[in-house]
């Protein structure tokens, strides 16, 4: 009986850390849908970039060169707030910072990237 009653208790027990486990299962879930829906948000102003407002934010636009090596660093406003770094090298854009408060990051990232491409000798506009 004593074996019954510990066979019944690690089966409860095995049943009650399952039941945990998979509530820490779903909010991991939860975690990577907000995060693939901020990808298809990010997608979303992508065609409201042509708008007026969207093109006062291509005069952050800092082009660096070494030359023929040639590197784009771009600040993107976001309406209603926020913004996004886009960095151009050999052909590819990337975004190494993003904001959903304001452009002060953006700008901030786009600065360090600046000053390491002309510590590294490039020459930026």
């Amino acid at each position: 009986m004593n074996r019954l009653t510990s066979l019944a208790l690690i089966a409860g027990l095995a049943l009650a850390f399952a039941g945990c486990a998979s509530t820490g299962k779903k909010s991991t879930t939860a975690a990577p849908a907000a995060t693939a829906a901020a990808p298809a948000a990010k997608a979303t102003p992508a065609p409201a970039a042509t708008p007026a407002p969207k093109a006062a934010a291509d005069s952050s636009k800092v082009t660096c060169k070494h030359g023929k090596d040639e590197r784009v660093i771009e600040v993107e406003a976001l309406s209603p707030k926020g913004c996004k770094v886009h960095y151009t090298k050999a052909g590819k854009t990337t975004e190494p910072a993003t904001s959903g408060v304001g452009t002060k990051h953006c700008e901030d990232a786009a600065a360090k990237i600046k000053k390491t491409l002309t510590d590294a000798k490039f020459e930026c506009n």
